[in-house]
């Protein structure tokens, strides 16, 4: 499963929120866990997809460690205004309705 992140650190991985096996929740939960057992110095940065935009998917995208969440569909100048703020800014959460 962490086999495109285990050595490299992308700019940003888009995560949908809905996936028929495991959905982004869960895999984001699980990416967290790996990084953190083989103490990876820098966490990657993951930016929630989904095409609902309620208040729970948005504060549950933060709780398990997503830096972004962006609602479908969305304009191509919001993705990337949202993007290259969320690269230079290692802290605050990106919410782009």
């Amino acid at each position: 499963m962490y086999g495109f992140i285990q050595n490299r650190i992308y700019d940003m991985v888009f995560m949908d929120l809905e996936m028929p096996v495991m959905n982004g929740f869960h895999a984001v939960q699980a990416i967290r866990r790996w990084e953190k057992k083989v103490k990876r110095p820098e966490a990657q940065k993951i930016c929630a997809l989904s095409a609902h935009n309620s208040e729970t998917e948005v504060k549950l995208s933060q709780l398990v460690g997503m830096q972004a969440f962006i609602c479908k569909p969305f304009r191509r100048k919001d993705l990337y205004d949202m993007v290259e703020g969320n690269i230079n800014q290692s802290s605050d959460f990106v919410q782009v309705e």
